[in-house]
């Protein structure tokens, strides 16, 4: 196709990574994760990883709003 749309109409939150892997977030999210942090990772690229989750996990939070 060449509207972009990879022969599927894509919501307007969809990331590219969802339409170009065709899965949903959380299904892009592991694969990804597991093709970056996969068994064959190195302990220093695993704890990146914790830290990213760290930091994401602060970004959200302040995003919430409060309760």
């Amino acid at each position: 196709m060449l509207d972009g749309s990879l022969g599927r109409n894509p919501s307007p939150h969809e990331t590219t990574a969802n339409n170009l892997i065709e899965g949903n977030h959380e299904q892009v999210v592991a694969f990804l994760d597991n093709l970056t942090y996969g068994d064959t990772s190195t302990s220093e690229l695993k704890a990146m990883q914790t830290e990213w989750r760290m930091k994401a996990e602060e970004m959200q939070q302040r995003r919430s709003p409060r309760r």
